[in-house]
């Protein structure tokens, strides 16, 4: 739903597109993700002395 709304607000802009294609992350990036968002909820931990 987000996407077509976000696909009907470029047309009303007057936006040409071409065309749409979904992009996945790799199981790598995935993980990447994961590993930096504890990391800096680890570091937000640590600054709040919790």
């Amino acid at each position: 739903a987000e996407l077509y709304e976000a696909i009907d607000q470029l047309r009303a802009a007057g936006a040409k597109i071409l065309s749409v294609a979904q992009v996945r992350a790799t199981l790598e990036e995935f993980f990447m993700h994961l590993v930096e968002a504890d990391r800096a909820q680890a570091a937000a931990v640590e600054v709040s002395g919790k």
